[in-house]
């Protein structure tokens, strides 16, 4: 997969008049933003359709690769995945890990499904202040400009379940990303059929915050 991944990024950056680095490693927002005369010069470059013809089969090659039916199916739940810069829903160590799971899985055609939270506000960008402090700045994702789709129900409309809450009902939409072969799927709660305070049930990551009571908490239980 990292074979394919790099190739792939190469024949990405040819384009010319956008860069990866300036819309963060997003291909989706890069593929969005190349001017529409571009792709028709593109479109005769032989050398650029040659090379995006053997990325798409050695791609395609390693996606087709035939399931094991003898391996066992499992679900992998974690709060935040580490999978591609530009999906921030993780960040650190656990995260990173959980992606790298994800990425074994596909490369080892083991039969995965991850399973976690979208986050309208991902992992905070860091900034120095004047004073030399840390500034956490909070960018809000656009789930239509991620490499993510949203999950359709059988007839055609954006999946949901809902979940009983004491004295309600909130609403949880479906998102599925890929990592190679493995589906991830993702669940958020921003939207207008929950309420404003249900709404941030997955409005932003608070893994560091999380961990941070846990450790406290820790700490006064081995105290008493």
């Amino acid at each position: 997969m990292v074979v394919v991944e790099c190739r792939g990024r190469s024949t990405l950056q040819k384009p010319g008049s956008i860069t990866l680095e300036e819309v963060r490693h997003n291909p989706k927002l890069l593929l969005e933003k190349i001017d529409y005369k571009r792709l028709l010069v593109l479109e005769d470059d032989e050398e650029f359709i040659s090379e995006l013809g053997r990325v798409i089969k050695t791609f395609n090659e390693y996606l087709n690769r035939p399931d094991d039916p003898e391996k066992p199916t499992i679900a992998y739940f974690s709060m935040e995945f580490g999978i591609h810069p530009c999906l921030k829903i993780y960040s650190g160590g656990l995260g990173i890990l959980a992606g790298d799971y994800l990425k074994e899985a596909s490369d080892s055609n083991i039969n995965i499904i991850g399973i976690g939270l979208l986050y309208r506000y991902g992992y905070f960008r860091q900034k120095l202040g004047p004073k030399g402090e840390q500034l956490a700045i909070y960018e809000a994702e656009e789930f239509s400009r991620l490499p993510i789709n949203p999950v359709k129900d059988e007839h055609g409309n954006h999946l949901s379940v809902s979940l009983v809450w004491p004295g309600r009902t909130v609403k949880i939409r479906v998102w599925e990303a890929k990592v190679g072969k493995v589906r991830l799927i993702l669940l958020d709660t921003d939207f207008d059929d929950n309420s404003p305070e249900d709404r941030t049930v997955t409005i932003i990551f608070m893994v560091e915050i999380m961990r941070t009571d846990f450790a406290r908490s820790s700490s006064w239980v081995s105290e008493v």
